[in-house]
């Protein structure tokens, strides 16, 4: 985990001050083309185009012969259009293997589960939002001493967890999973009845009674009764337009939504507001196509066992709103124990721990054209894994763009890293595998305007090898700095057993290292040059930048990741999103 070597990097690179290299802008490129590059393809993000469709947007084909369900039909009828069943858990029962469930629009509250022996479609009506929800409206408040107060309740679930690499002091009501809502709002858990205030709730098991901070009068309280939504368990299965909310899951029981079975299909799906993860899947070939994970307590995404998993087009936002800790797993996805991942043109944003999560043996991940920013942790994390992909991604504003840790045969091209204190961060930690053969090409590095840590780390934590050792290499890369003052360090490299190399200037990198001699910086200028506007979210390069075919020509396993040919022409920074 990364944690520990983040404390040791923070003691050895303080060293002394030297004189800032003032107005340095260096091009490493022999000469200038005779003729001017073409034009470069802007590389914009719009947030519009991640995640689920509104819910009730949607229209899929409705087969001949289809199963309905609708809030108001009846479990004895024929389950027809003009006769739907009431519930989604009788259809599941009662249709055929093979059959397509509607949903028309509306609220279920129950748990279902598809079993191994029926292959389902299960999908919203045309043009009708469906949810299914964990919670139940509750009445029946009473004021007093300033909150309001439900007599007569009994949570429905057991008690959270205590352990200290899941839940931190700082948050210890993390593990323990009821919910409580106001006209939709989730309301945080405290662990008194003193601590009760605007916006908590605090559940006393010994008066058997549910205290909140907000007046329900005129409002629609919900409480999470539930602690599983949908586990499906045929292969094949399809759950698309559909969203599931305020599912008290324990850590122990993953995601609400639970895919256990090879070759599911989740798409234009929404989980959010659940208690754990919104969606865990334990099965290979499983494909989540533009759904959105948002507001979960823990994980957008759980991963495990789910080789060749594709996460695609989908939005991950806000999610470990519970604070579980970040060195465990919390945030926008973290998968494990998972051979052939592929996480393409994703947007993680605002996850209170890491973004994009690979851990524990998922080797060979692509990680190609997503965007991680505003990550309380990295963007993008791949730890404990071998011959990974991540190239042409954005990562911005968060605590590190990009962490290789304790991970073999990384490619981290053609990538953008701006803002946070540190953009690459290569690390040999305590565990397998060695990290080895790790290359760094066409890169636009700008690391936050102010701070001590270079924006380019690679390191032993142990105090043994060295960078050349583990084989890293870096080149092609175009660096910014706004300012040398504020920002004097640009790289620190393993040496060990001698002192690590933290260098100020791009020719110091060169001449200590032997790294980084056809790459470009640009120091204490106003604007980065080689973005065109990130505030607007335009993260390629300007449309006139003569690096638009500089970069060092796409290997075959990262031409392969993006679907380009071997040995193209590439520009430094993403090629597209």
């Amino acid at each position: 985990m990364p944690d520990a070597p983040f404390r040791h990097r923070a003691r050895v690179l303080l060293t002394a001050l030297l004189a800032p290299l003032a107005g340095l802008v260096v091009a490493c490129q022999p000469t200038p083309p005779v003729e001017p590059p073409p034009p470069v393809p802007p590389v914009s993000v719009d947030p519009a185009g991640y995640g689920a469709a509104p819910l009730g947007s949607t229209a899929y084909p409705v087969p001949a012969v289809a199963r309905w369900v609708a809030t108001d039909g009846d479990d004895a009828g024929p389950g027809t259009e003009a006769q739907p069943w009431r519930t989604l858990t009788h259809a599941v029962a009662a249709a055929p293997a093979g059959s397509t469930v509607l949903l028309r629009g509306g609220t279920y509250r129950e748990t279902v589960e598809v079993p191994a022996t029926k292959r389902l479609t299960i999908q919203s009506a045309a043009g009708e939002a469906v949810w299914l929800s964990g919670s139940d409206p509750v009445d029946g408040w009473v004021g007093a001493d300033g909150a309001w107060v439900r007599l007569g309740f009994v949570s429905p679930f057991g008690p959270g967890t205590l352990n200290p690499t899941l839940v931190t002091p700082s948050a210890p009501m993390a593990g323990d999973p009821d919910m409580v809502f106001v006209d939709g709002q989730p309301l945080r858990q405290v662990g008194a009845r003193a601590g009760v205030t605007a916006g908590t709730f605090f559940v006393d098991d010994l008066a058997g009674a549910l205290v909140i901070g907000e007046d329900p009068t005129g409002h629609v309280g919900e409480v999470a009764t539930r602690s599983e939504a949908l586990t499906v368990k045929s292969a094949g299965s399809v759950v698309r337009g559909i969203g599931f909310r305020h599912y008290a899951t324990h850590i122990s029981r993953l995601g609400a939504v639970k895919a256990g079975a090879a070759g599911i299909t989740f798409e234009n799906d929404v989980f959010v507001d659940n208690a754990a993860a919104g969606l865990s899947v334990m099965a290979p070939d499983v494909r989540v196509v533009d759904s959105t994970a948002a507001g979960n307590g823990q994980l957008g995404i759980h991963g495990h066992g789910a080789h060749r998993l594709l996460v695609q087009g989908s939005l991950l936002r806000g999610n470990n709103r519970e604070r579980f800790a970040a060195i465990a797993a919390s945030g926008g996805i973290k998968v494990t124990g998972s051979d052939g991942i592929v996480l393409r043109r994703n947007l993680a944003e605002d996850n209170l721990a890491h973004g994009l999560w690979m851990d524990l043996g998922s080797d060979g991940a692509t990680v190609v054209r997503n965007v991680a920013r505003r990550n309380s942790a990295a963007g993008i994390i791949i730890e404990m894994s071998t011959n990974e992909v991540v190239a042409s991604n954005v990562s911005v504003d968060n605590q590190v763009g990009v962490i290789i840790s304790e991970t073999s045969g990384a490619s981290v091209w053609n990538n953008v890293l701006l803002g946070g204190e540190r953009s690459i961060y290569v690390v040999d930690g305590w565990r397998e595998p060695l990290p080895v053969d790790i290359s760094i090409r066409n890169n636009v590095i700008a690391p936050a305007p102010s701070g001590a840590r270079p924006p380019l780390i690679v390191d032993d934590v142990n105090l043994r090898r060295s960078g050349t050792d583990m084989r890293v290499t870096s080149d092609r890369n175009a660096y910014y700095r706004r300012s040398t003052t504020a920002a004097p360090y640009l790289a620190a490299w393993a040496h060990y057993p001698e002192a690590k190399l933290v260098m100020k200037s791009l020719a110091d990198v060169r001449s200590r290292t032997g790294q980084e001699r056809s790459s470009w910086i640009t120091d204490n200028a106003a604007s980065n040059p080689y973005v065109a506007d990130a505030a607007a979210g335009r993260y390629g390069l300007p449309a006139t930048s003569p690096l638009g075919a500089a970069g060092t020509p796409l290997s075959a396993s990262v031409a392969s990741a993006l679907g380009l040919p071997t040995g193209a022409a590439a520009p430094v920074g993403v090629l597209s999103l």
